[in-house]
């Protein structure tokens, strides 16, 4: 849970950045999109794991994950 509030923070600094124009740091959109794959990577992870203990029938949504993850 910390990693993701700390990679969501980084996230929402960089769109800020991004956003108002700050020349200051010219790799906003590559940080961002580095932050937001990563978030996206925990998150999925998170999923599957729930997939996996609490899902009746986890087969069709872990193939929907895996499918997500290689996007």
């Amino acid at each position: 849970m910390r990693i993701k509030r700390r990679m969501f923070r980084i996230w929402k600094k960089q769109l800020k950045n991004y956003y108002s124009g700050n020349e200051k740091h010219e790799i906003c959109l590559t940080c961002m999109t580095i932050a937001s794959n990563n978030l996206k990577k925990i998150i999925l992870d998170d999923l599957e794991k729930a997939a996996k203990f609490y899902h009746p029938n986890p087969s069709f949504l872990l193939k929907l994950i895996e499918k997500w993850k290689k996007n």
